[in-house]
Protein backbone atom coordinates (compact mmCIF):
# COMPACT_ATOMS: atom_id res chain seq x y z
CA UNK A 1 0.00 0.00 0.00
CA UNK A 2 1.11 3.52 -0.79
CA UNK A 3 1.20 6.25 0.98
CA UNK A 4 -0.84 9.55 -0.18
CA UNK A 5 1.07 12.58 0.06
CA UNK A 6 0.57 15.11 2.21
CA UNK A 7 -0.70 18.59 1.45
CA UNK A 8 1.16 21.56 1.69
CA UNK A 9 -1.44 23.48 3.27
CA UNK A 10 -1.77 20.36 5.96
CA UNK A 11 1.85 20.81 6.95
CA UNK A 12 1.08 24.21 7.55
CA UNK A 13 -2.11 24.08 9.62
CA UNK A 14 0.42 21.25 11.86
CA UNK A 15 2.90 23.60 12.41
CA UNK A 16 0.81 26.57 13.16
CA UNK A 17 -0.59 24.17 15.70
CA UNK A 18 2.72 22.78 17.21
CA UNK A 19 4.54 25.98 17.01
CA UNK A 20 1.46 28.01 18.41
CA UNK A 21 2.97 28.48 22.24
CA UNK A 22 6.55 29.69 20.33
CA UNK A 23 4.83 32.15 17.71
CA UNK A 24 2.62 33.48 20.77
CA UNK A 25 5.91 33.92 22.78
CA UNK A 26 7.64 35.60 20.00
CA UNK A 27 4.83 37.80 19.12
CA UNK A 28 4.58 38.81 22.70
CA UNK A 29 8.51 39.91 22.87
CA UNK A 30 7.91 41.98 19.71
CA UNK A 31 4.84 43.52 20.72
CA UNK A 32 6.84 44.83 23.85
CA UNK A 33 9.35 46.19 22.22
CA UNK A 34 7.74 47.32 19.46
CA UNK A 35 5.21 49.68 22.09
CA UNK A 36 8.97 50.50 24.24
CA UNK A 37 10.39 51.83 21.12
CA UNK A 38 6.79 54.10 20.50
CA UNK A 39 6.58 52.42 16.68
CA UNK A 40 3.34 53.01 14.79
CA UNK A 41 1.19 50.30 14.44
CA UNK A 42 1.68 49.92 10.67
CA UNK A 43 4.85 49.07 11.53
CA UNK A 44 4.12 46.80 14.14
CA UNK A 45 1.78 44.71 12.13
CA UNK A 46 4.18 44.47 9.57
CA UNK A 47 6.62 43.44 11.56
CA UNK A 48 4.79 40.81 13.10
CA UNK A 49 3.34 39.13 10.00
CA UNK A 50 7.02 39.86 8.16
CA UNK A 51 8.17 37.32 11.35
CA UNK A 52 5.55 34.54 11.42
CA UNK A 53 5.69 34.36 7.57
CA UNK A 54 9.33 34.08 7.92
CA UNK A 55 9.03 31.83 10.62
CA UNK A 56 6.81 29.16 9.31
CA UNK A 57 8.73 28.90 6.09
CA UNK A 58 11.95 28.23 7.73
CA UNK A 59 9.97 25.73 10.37
CA UNK A 60 8.45 23.69 7.42
CA UNK A 61 12.25 23.58 5.73
CA UNK A 62 14.18 22.66 9.20
CA UNK A 63 11.09 20.33 10.11
CA UNK A 64 11.89 18.40 6.42
CA UNK A 65 15.71 18.77 6.95
CA UNK A 66 15.35 16.94 10.79
CA UNK A 67 17.56 13.91 11.33
CA UNK A 68 18.21 14.43 14.84
CA UNK A 69 18.34 11.69 17.28
CA UNK A 70 15.64 13.24 19.47
CA UNK A 71 11.97 14.47 18.68
CA UNK A 72 11.07 17.46 17.40
CA UNK A 73 8.85 18.14 20.24
CA UNK A 74 10.38 19.52 23.75
CA UNK A 75 7.83 19.65 26.57
CA UNK A 76 5.48 22.46 25.07
CA UNK A 77 8.26 23.60 22.37
CA UNK A 78 7.74 22.96 18.69
CA UNK A 79 11.88 23.04 18.22
CA UNK A 80 11.82 23.56 13.82
CA UNK A 81 9.52 27.09 15.09
CA UNK A 82 12.03 27.82 18.31
CA UNK A 83 15.07 28.04 16.15
CA UNK A 84 14.06 30.27 13.59
CA UNK A 85 11.67 32.36 16.36
CA UNK A 86 14.98 33.09 18.40
CA UNK A 87 16.75 34.39 15.26
CA UNK A 88 14.35 36.17 13.25
CA UNK A 89 12.52 38.01 15.99
CA UNK A 90 15.14 39.88 16.89
CA UNK A 91 16.67 40.73 13.43
CA UNK A 92 13.57 41.69 11.64
CA UNK A 93 13.32 44.05 14.86
CA UNK A 94 16.55 44.88 14.45
CA UNK A 95 16.00 46.05 10.73
CA UNK A 96 13.20 48.12 10.98
CA UNK A 97 15.23 50.87 13.25
CA UNK A 98 14.26 49.01 17.23
CA UNK A 99 16.40 49.32 19.79
CA UNK A 100 16.58 45.65 21.82
CA UNK A 101 18.53 46.84 24.97
CA UNK A 102 16.79 48.22 28.01
CA UNK A 103 18.90 51.81 28.54
CA UNK A 104 18.63 52.87 32.24
CA UNK A 105 19.38 56.88 32.56
CA UNK A 106 23.08 57.54 34.02
CA UNK A 107 22.95 59.82 36.69
CA UNK A 108 26.01 62.07 37.56
CA UNK A 109 25.67 62.85 40.73
CA UNK A 110 29.37 64.46 41.38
Amino acid sequence: MEQEPTPITDLLELIVFLGSIVFILGATYQIYILIRNKKTWASGFIVLVLTRVLTITFSLIIWHLWNFPFDIMFLFLFLPALLPELILSPLILKVFGNDLCIRKPVHNNI
